[in-house]
């Protein structure tokens, strides 16, 4: 028994090869989109005694970009700003009965994840309070091992043509 499709050889290898160049853009579209250029911050608000101030409202600002990011603490005091676009942010904690905090220009790079802590201090929070220490080199939150190539790190690769 035989069944005809109504193709012939030709017209059916012809439909098959223009169907590949709209596979391969799929393929590639989705390959591109799943590449990001993200970072996040993570951290815990605290008060004087060491006890996590739960409900603190997060505030990250993109200084470049001027949007800002909301988030609020968990039942721990943890908070966590995830797939930021990299940049240099203004974070502000507010929590009622507490002053204002706030750590001005955090850098956040391709794939970090960058812990801040703050420790809120008690009092109006009409005054705030500007966090200044820098943000620990050592990542502890992350297995991750990576590293930011400037251009001229980049120029100076060796190349097998050489």
């Amino acid at each position: 028994m035989r069944i005809r499709l109504g193709l012939s050889t030709p017209a059916l290898a012809q439909f098959v090869l223009a169907l590949v160049p709209l596979w391969m853009c799929l393929i590639n579209s989705r390959i591109a989109s799943s590449q990001e250029v993200t970072g996040s911050f993570t951290g815990s608000v605290v008060d004087p005694s060491g006890a996590a101030v739960v409900g603190a409202n997060l505030t990250a600002k993109d200084k470049e970009r001027g949007t800002t990011y909301e988030v609020t603490t968990n039942d721990v005091g943890v908070f966590s700003l995830l797939r930021l676009p990299v940049g240099t942010y203004d974070l502000q904690v507010e929590a009622p009965g507490f002053q204002t905090a706030v750590y001005h220009s955090a850098t956040l790079v391709l794939n970090q994840t960058a812990r801040i802590d703050f420790q809120l201090k008690v009092g109006p929070a009409t005054e705030s309070i500007d966090i200044t220490s820098a943000a620990p080199l050592l990542q502890t939150d992350s297995v991750q091992l990576s590293t930011v190539m400037d251009i001229d790190s980049n120029v100076n690769l060796p190349l097998l043509s050489h």
